[in-house]
């Protein structure tokens, strides 16, 4: 009876030995199987011919520069210093967006230029207030046109109009408001100018 519990047991270990041996060559294949698939891929990107920026903007390699002009306040508002500021800060949002190296002249491989035509406050939210109508809050909108030229590819040339807010108390005066809510407003249009010249490929 013994003998034969020991033939059993014998039985059962070199099937289970069996067993694992056939799993590890499964095991294997499937990780030779997954670094086969990323090295394929990594090489389609590298012989694809796409373009890729590290900071999210896609671009065509032979773009190496940008340039800037100063954009002009035609709108007739704003504080003395909106020009400088939008102007010089784009150039700084650009270049911490791509790889692009800054043109001082206008004559960069992509070229900006354009002016602030509006800079408009209105009311919004408007509320009854003893039997009158009184704004809730005052509407602050930026407006600028843009003239994008790229030389490498005439055909993503454009000129557009963008536009972007932010609402502030009633209370307030528009000549009160600081630099950080300009900014704020600012920022955004630089975004929306960004990834229209920029996010196309």
């Amino acid at each position: 009876m013994k003998a034969k519990q020991q033939v059993v047991s014998y039985q059962l270990q070199a099937t289970s030995k069996r067993r694992a041996a056939s799993r590890k060559p499964q095991i294997f294949s499937g990780a030779l199987s997954g670094s086969l698939q990323l090295i394929a891929y990594s090489l389609w990107l590298l012989l694809s011919g796409c373009s890729f920026s590290f900071t999210g903007a896609a671009l065509d390699p032979a773009i190496k520069t940008f340039s800037v002009e100063t954009f002009q306040n035609n709108s007739g508002q704003g504080p003395p210093t909106l020009s400088q500021i939008f102007t010089d800060e784009y150039r700084t949002f650009v270049q911490r967006n791509s790889n692009l190296r800054l043109d001082p002249s206008t004559d960069g491989d992509i070229q900006y230029s354009g002016q602030i035509t509006g800079y408009t406050v209105q009311p919004v939210n408007a509320t009854a207030q003893g039997g009158v109508e009184a704004a809730g809050a005052n509407r602050l909108t930026i407006t600028v046109q843009v003239r994008f030229v790229n030389t490498k590819d005439p055909k993503q040339n454009f000129e557009q109009s963008f536009s972007q807010f932010s609402d502030f108390e009633r209370e307030r005066n528009a000549s009160q408001l600081d630099d950080g809510f300009i900014r704020e407003i600012a920022g955004r249009l630089y975004l929306d100018i960004f990834n229209r010249s920029l996010s196309n490929w």
